[in-house]
């Protein structure tokens, strides 16, 4: 670079930096952004020298600081040479200005792309500076590929380097703090020689080589039909499992084959990656995985309440009707987790592999397996037993003291929804307060993407008007909320029996049951225990 300066003229360039954008025939798209600094005098043009002798000139703009647009007027008065004048002839005044140019040129005739064992070299460098720059920065531009392209690290002092992907490229950038008077800054990237197949030096093949090739050319065809009916006969298995529930996505009758026709198409683009398609690998798992979702079964609905007549159990009923109804749900859930751990290990394999088709089998499994997790989503809605289990547990109360204790409702052998009830019930020598009815837990359940998730609740019913009343609303401030019967006799205060609820609940439930469960009377303090009076005072808190 060499400034036009007259008498009265210091202008430097403060600095540089020079993207360059690789395709795969080998040319490049050359931007370099340059910042001069006007000290002194007026700046009126400047020279770009070494310039490569096929760059064919783009553009080339320039800005003030305050961003206004200076004209430009381009010369070539020699192959390698550009002459840039800035402004009107007066020149520009004391500031800065940004310069732009941007031309084309081929790194493949310049020899600039060689190949290096399993890499392809591409190096480039920058024009001379008759003053030096305080700062470089060069960044090189890469399609995407199977290998990430890096910086190839050399004994030139002072240089910061960070590799980034955008869409569809990789990025190398490199920054160099000081660069020298008239000295040419070259920077090499290593990347996957598979982007350049005209590296690939021509020989005479062998007759191995001969067959090989052969088998080559049938080998991905084979894998992309091997691709294409394996997702197909995924997703018609999906879609023929049970067929009696509606889909996550309610395709007619007459398209009922289009998600198993989409997972092939996708399984098959899956298959072209193995030739370096670009973006064949993920777009082809985003359709193949989008048609398997489309095509699994919803979740299905919670069956109705069992209306088989109410009966308590003792413990060891309740134990055992807990170990039936929540050992498969546990499994098939603990069975769903597993799968989702193998297929995201399997898919960041996939991902980072270096060969091809290591990448293609580790994310057609992954998948594959999440597909077969959406399928086999646990639809089992029991297990309120271990769930109501877990809250008395933690309740803490001995029937042998105290003024209330636990009794289990349980209907039919615990399946279905409200199949079990906790409730809190007055010992016997004990009453519940007029107006107190009753004070119970239940399990409320919401679908996720594994299961039905269970969430105890805790209901205090009690009669409007009464003294409970005051307590529950005043309970509901806190946490929950209370909700008034249609006929307009009745309320209930409702509260998740979890999260951060629960110790606020805990708190307001020991006010309720300190005020709302008294000692009977004297003339009622001698009554016979026995299996009567006990189901009777449950009875009393039962009512709902």
């Amino acid at each position: 670079m060499t400034p036009a300066v007259g008498a009265w003229t210091d202008a430097r360039p403060a600095g540089l930096v020079t993207e360059v954008v690789v395709d795969r025939d080998g040319g490049a798209t050359v931007t370099m952004r340059v910042r001069w600094r006007v000290v002194a005098g007026r700046f009126r043009a400047f020279e770009l020298t070494e310039l490569p002798s096929d760059a064919t000139l783009v553009e080339a703009t320039a800005t003030d600081a305050q961003g206004a647009p200076v004209s430009v007027a381009t010369r070539t008065p020699a192959s390698g040479r550009l002459e840039l004048e800035l402004g009107e002839q007066s020149g520009l005044r004391r500031g800065t200005v940004d310069v732009v140019v941007r031309y084309t040129t081929s790194l493949r005739a310049q020899g600039a792309i060689r190949r290096s064992g399993d890499d392809a070299i591409v190096e480039f460098a920058t024009v001379p500076w008759e003053r030096g720059l305080e700062a470089a920065e060069l960044r090189v531009a890469t399609p995407t590929s199977i290998q990430r392209a890096r910086w190839i690290a050399d004994e030139t002092p002072g240089v910061e380097t960070t590799v980034s992907s955008e869409v569809g490229r990789d990025v190398v950038r490199a920054v160099r703090r000081h660069l020298p008077s008239g000295v040419r800054w070259t920077g090499r990237i290593a990347c996957d020689r598979a982007l350049f197949p005209w590296l690939e030096a021509p020989a005479a093949p062998t007759r191995a080589a001969v067959q090989q090739a052969q088998r080559d050319r049938w080998a991905q065809p084979a894998v992309i039909l091997v691709l294409a009916a394996a997702f197909g006969a995924l997703a018609n298995k999906v879609r023929s499992t049970a067929p009696e529930r509606p889909r996550l996505v309610p395709w007619p009758n007459s398209l009922r084959f289009f998600p198993v026709v989409l997972a092939s198409l996708g399984g098959a683009a899956m298959g072209l990656s193995l030739d370096a398609t670009q973006g064949a690998l993920t777009a082809g798992s985003l359709v193949a995985l989008l048609a398997l979702v489309s095509s699994t079964p919803a979740l299905e609905p919670l069956p109705r309440p069992s209306t088989d007549r109410a009966a308590r159990c003792d413990d060891a009923q309740v134990r055992a009707i807990e170990r039936e109804s929540a050992s498969g749900s546990s499994r098939a859930h603990l069975k769903s987790w597993v799968a989702l751990t193998a297929a995201a290990i399997l898919g960041w394999a996939g991902y980072f592999a270096r060969s091809a088709a290591v990448a293609l089998a580790g994310v057609a499994s992954a998948t594959a397996l999440i597909a077969w997790i959406l399928a086999k989503r646990d639809r089992r809605a029991d297990g309120e037993l271990s769930v109501l289990r877990a809250v008395e547990r933690g309740l803490g109360i001995d029937n042998a003291s105290g003024s209330a204790r636990t009794l289990w409702r349980v209907r039919a052998k615990g399946a279905g929804v409200g199949v079990a009830r906790l409730k809190l019930a007055p010992r016997p020598g004990f009453r519940a307060q007029k107006g107190l009815e009753a004070i119970e837990w239940a399990v409320r359940w919401a679908p996720s993407l594994l299961r039905w998730e269970p969430t105890p609740m805790l209901t205090v019913r009690a009669k409007r008007g009464s003294a409970m009343e005051k307590l529950l609303r005043i309970a509901a401030t806190r946490a929950g909320r209370v909700v008034v019967a249609t006929d307009g006799e009745r309320l209930a205060w409702v509260v998740e029996w979890s999260g951060a609820d629960r110790a606020v609940a805990r708190e307001s439930l020991a006010s309720i049951v300190r005020e709302g469960i008294a000692k009977r009377g004297r003339e009622r303090a001698d009554v016979a225990k026995g299996p009567r009076d006990e189901r009777a005072i449950a009875d009393e808190l039962s009512a709902s």
